[in-house]
């Protein structure tokens, strides 16, 4: 049986409380290994801050501005269904519900039933909600994503790649909100996943949903985008067929044990290298190792999505599905894909009368 994650375990929940409040007092009183390190992190220049060596006075207030937009929207991801019901077969609904998702922007979509597992045990990312056991499980999770523009990714750690990211969001959370609505016109119970606002870990749902495989980098790795791509989820009650599961990615995980180029690339060290460990049957990521650089840099830093060689489009995914040995492919590719395909110049749009573009990638 598959052990449920804990919301109040995950960095961002941990980075989201005020020192001092309930939420703070209660966890650390039960993890007092954490507080040293966590306190330490707190005390670090935050996300776009001034003080960081990317900070952007054209970028910033377009990240910032979108993420306020986005909690804005929070109210939105669970709202009453019409009392009239529309009946028709889970066929019909799954054609509806992956072509209307698809129609409103979404790159992939995929339907699962929704285990216990699938959700978290607790909430925590919310003070508001902070420890509320996750119940009334929804029985559908219908997972969408949305490409990124791998050329902004590629200014990673650099402000621009983090416009990217929360336009990323943005577009992810328009798609689900809009198809949940949607959902619940029909008459049927809908709650969105969004930045912020999650009641599950978003990556393993869409792997069970067969849009992709679990990468080196804790990312998903789809056939179409690599690790570049934002998810966001609608859970329903609304009946539905799971998408079939194909065995695309049964090797891409042995293909991540050969290549290593994220492990090596990653400015804090944060993604394990060498081969997965088979009794886990996942690499063990330190998110505080990854928390680190973003808040010494001043954005999420994204250079584990650029560094990839599915994001750079390197994988002929037919000759990685033929081979018997994943491994010795991905060394073969790792050796002939760009290392880290940086562009420290902003595009022109967001440069302005301050060198803060010319901040070195060596210095962060």
């Amino acid at each position: 049986m598959k052990k449920k994650v804990d919301e109040r375990d995950t960095m961002f929940a941990r980075m989201a409380w005020s020192v001092g409040s309930a939420a703070y007092e209660d966890y650390y009183a039960r993890n007092p290994d954490k507080k040293p390190i966590d306190d330490e992190l707190r005390a670090l220049p935050g996300l776009g801050s001034q003080e960081t060596p990317t900070y952007s006075p054209l970028a910033n207030p377009i990240i910032d501005g979108i993420f306020g937009l986005l909690a804005s929207w929070h109210p939105l991801v669970d709202v009453e269904p019409s009392p009239i019901k529309i009946e028709q077969s889970p066929e019909t609904w799954t054609k509806w519900v992956k072509g209307t998702a698809t129609y409103l922007g979404a790159d992939l979509v995929g339907i699962l039933a929704m285990k216990p597992h699938h959700y978290y045990s607790h909430r925590g990312r919310r003070e508001e909600v902070y420890g509320e056991k996750i119940s009334n499980l929804l029985p559908w999770g219908i997972i969408i994503v949305r490409a990124m523009d791998p050329h902004m990714i590629h200014r990673a750690p650099l402000a621009p790649q983090t416009v990217e990211t929360v336009r990323g969001y943005l577009n992810v959370a328009v798609t689900a909100l809009s198809l949940a609505s949607s959902i619940r016109q029909a008459g049927y119970r809908a709650r969105v996943h969004m930045d912020g606002n999650y009641l599950l870990p978003l990556v393993p749902a869409a792997v069970d949903a067969g849009l992709g495989a679990l990468g080196r980098n804790g990312l998903l790795i789809t056939k179409e985008f690599g690790p570049c791509v934002r998810i966001s989820a609608v859970t329903t009650d609304m009946p539905l067929l799971e998408t079939s599961k194909g065995t695309i990615f049964d090797k891409v995980q042995r293909f991540c044990s050969g290549c290593n180029l994220c492990s090596a690339m990653c400015p804090g060290k944060a993604i394990p290298t060498g081969p997965l460990d088979k009794m886990k049957d996942n690499w063990i990521f330190s998110s505080e190792k990854c928390y680190r650089v973003w808040r010494n840099v001043g954005t999420d830093c994204g250079v584990c999505i650029s560094s990839c060689p599915f994001t750079q489009g390197a994988v002929d995914w037919t000759k990685l599905a033929e081979t018997e040995a994943p491994e010795e492919y991905a060394q073969e590719i790792a050796l002939s894909c760009q290392k880290r395909p940086f562009n420290p110049d902003p595009p022109e749009w967001l440069k302005g009368e301050r060198a803060w573009q010319t901040a070195s990638y060596q210095k962060i």
